[in-house]
C-alpha cells in the first residue's frame, strides 16, 4: 500500500524542503539541505551504500598506496563528462582540490595531512605547490606529510570533486546527474545532465520551499509533489504512516543535537544531569540519543559521573533556533537543569541566522543547535574537530595518533573520550531521516543518511 498512487509529472518532479539555502557552491556547503543537493551535481569517486559500506563508483579504477613516499595514487576512467560533453579529467580533480583548499570547506582539517594543505590556504606556499599533480588525464596523485588512513571516507564526499567551468561564458560546469539551471532566494531548478548515463527519466528537480510539513505530505498524496523533505517530519504521525510502502526511514541523517556551553566545568554538569532517553520519548523516539561525536561509540552510553558545580552565575540563558523540534527539546533541558535548583534557565527562541552569529562569536550562557556530519569514524572527527578542541585534549590527541602512526596500537575508546572532552559542545542526538519517495520514480538510490542521488550506469533501478 502506498500514499501516493499517482504523481503530476515523473519526469519534471518537485521536491519539498523546509529552508531554502543560501549555499549550492560544492566547495563550501554546510546545512544538510545545501550537501543533499550538490550531491545531485556530483560523483564522489567513493559510494556510501545503505548499511555505511564504501564501495567504487563507476569512475574509480583504483586507488592505492604510493611505494616510495606517503600518499595515494588514484586513478579514474573516461567516462564522467561535464554537462557540456567533455570528458572529466584528472586535471580537473586537480583544479577542485586546489579550489576546496581556497574556500571555507566545512571539513577542510580532514584535508590538513595533504603536503602544504595549511601553508597554500593561507598564502605562505603557491597553491601549485600544493601535494596534489595530476600525472595524465587518468591519473593523480596525492602527496602527504601525515598519514590520512581515511582516503575513503574523504572521497566519499562531494567535497573531493573535480571543477571547470565553461570556456566560452565562464559558467561552472557539473559532472553529476544534474546542474543548476536556477538558483535564487526564492527557487531552485536542477535540469538533468544530459551526458550522464543513467535509467532515470528524471529531467529536472524543483525544489519547493513548505514549512508546514503536515501540507507537504497532503500534496505528496495529491501527486503535486514527488518527495518530501526529511529533515521536518511531523513525529507523531511517524507510526501512522509506517504502515506505507513508499515511506522511508533510517535511524541515521548526519545531523546531530548539540548544546554548546560557555565553559567546561558547565559542559561536566550538564552532561551529568541532561536524560537523553527522557527527551527522546517526548519525540516519539524520532530521534537517538547519542553520546559522542564519533560513530563508533555515538550510541553507547556513558555513566554518568556526578558533579560538583558552584555556578559564576545563577540565571543562563539558553539559545535556540524556531524550528520543529527545537523548542521542545530546549524546554526539557531547561526542566531538567532546573531540578537541581542550581541554575535558572531563561529560553530564548532565535531567527536561524542571529544564532549561528551567536555560536560563531561564542555569544551564549547555552546555545541548542543542529549540525550535520558527512563522515564517520574516531580518525576523521578528531581532524574535523582539532580546529576547536581546547589545547590539553589537542596535545592528548596528537600524542596518541603520533604513537598509532609509529606502530602502535590505536585505543579508540580513549581517543574518543579525549576528543568529545575536548569539545566544547555536548552531543545529545542523532535525528532520523523520515520521507515519502513517489514509488514510480526510477533510478533513485538513497544512502545511509536519508541522502538521494541518481542511479549511474544505465541502470533503471527504482528505490
Amino acid at each position: 500500500m502506498v500514499l501516493s498512487k499517482c504523481i503530476a509529472n515523473n519526469n519534471e518532479i518537485k521536491y519539498a524542503i523546509d529552508i531554502i539555502p543560501l549555499n549550492l557552491d560544492i566547495f563550501s556547503c554546510a546545512d544538510y539541505i545545501e550537501y543533499s543537493i550538490c550531491r545531485l551535481l556530483v560523483t564522489p569517486l567513493i559510494e556510501r551504500d545503505s548499511k555505511q559500506l564504501f564501495r567504487h563508483s563507476y569512475g574509480l579504477e583504483e586507488i592505492k598506496a604510493l611505494n616510495d613516499e606517503m600518499g595515494f595514487s588514484i586513478r579514474i576512467k573516461s567516462n564522467m563528462y561535464w554537462d557540456d560533453g567533455s570528458v572529466v579529467t584528472a586535471y580537473d580533480y586537480v583544479n577542485g582540490i586546489r579550489r576546496l583548499n581556497q574556500s571555507i570547506c566545512p571539513i577542510s582539517n580532514m584535508f590538513s595531512p595533504i603536503k602544504n594543505w595549511e601553508e597554500a590556504s593561507c598564502g605562505e606556499v603557491e597553491i601549485r605547490d600544493l601535494g596534489i599533480m595530476a600525472i595524465n588525464c587518468n591519473e593523480l596523485i596525492i602527496l602527504l606529510d601525515s598519514p590520512m588512513d581515511y582516503i575513503e571516507t574523504i572521497l566519499s564526499t562531494i567535497y573531493f570533486s573535480p571543477y571547470k567551468c565553461c570556456e566560452e561564458d565562464g559558467k561552472q560546469l557539473y559532472c553529476g546527474p544534474f546542474c543548476i539551471k536556477e538558483f535564487d532566494e526564492k527557487k531552485i531548478i536542477l535540469e538533468k545532465n544530459k551526458f550522464y548515463r543513467t535509467g532515470s527519466d528524471i529531467s529536472s528537480i524543483e525544489y519547493v520551499f513548505v514549512d508546514d510539513m503536515k501540507m507537504a505530505i497532503k500534496e505528496y498524496e495529491k501527486g503535486e509533489i514527488a518527495i518530501t523533505c526529511n529533515t521536518a517530519f511531523p513525529y507523531a504521525d511517524v507510526e501512522l504512516y509506517r504502515k506505507y510502502e513508499d515511506f522511508h526511514e533510517s535511524k541515521e541523517s548526519g545531523l546531530f543535537f548539540i548544546l554548546h556551553c560557555n565553559n567546561n566545568l558547565l559542559k561536566k554538569y550538564i552532561s551529568s544531569i541532561i536524560d537523553r532517553t527522557e527527551i527522546a520519548n517526548e519525540l516519539y523516539n524520532c530521534i537517538t540519543p547519542v553520546y559522542s561525536m564519533c560513530s563508533k561509540s555515538k550510541s553507547e552510553k556513558k555513566d554518568n559521573i556526578s558533579v560538583d558545580y558552584e555556578p559564576h552565575k545563577k540565571k543562563l540563558k539558553l539559545l535556540y533556533s524556531n524550528y520543529y523540534p527545537n523548542g521542545i527539546v530546549a524546554n526539557i533541558i531547561k526542566e531538567q537543569i532546573e531540578k537541581d535548583k542550581i541554575i535558572e534557565i531563561d529560553l530564548a527562541c532565535l531567527n536561524l541566522d542571529i544564532l549561528s552569529e551567536k555560536i560563531d562569536a561564542m555569544d551564549y550562557d547555552l546555545a541548542l543547535s543542529i549540525t550535520y556530519q558527512c563522515f564517520s569514524g574516531i580518525i576523521p572527527a578528531f581532524y574535523n574537530y582539532m580546529g576547536i578542541l581546547n589545547d590539553n585534549m589537542l596535545d592528548k590527541s596528537i600524542q596518541l595518533l603520533e604513537q598509532y602512526y609509529n606502530g602502535g596500537q590505536l585505543d579508540e575508546a580513549k581517543l574518543d573520550a579525549i576528543v568529545n572532552d575536548g569539545l566544547p559542545f555536548i552531543p545529545l542526538f542523532e535525528i532520523g531521516s523520515f520521507q515519502f519517495i513517489n514509488p514510480q520514480l526510477q533510478g533513485l538510490i538513497i544512502d545511509s543518511q536519508g541522502i538521494i542521488s541518481i542511479s549511474p550506469n544505465g541502470e533503471n533501478k527504482g528505490i
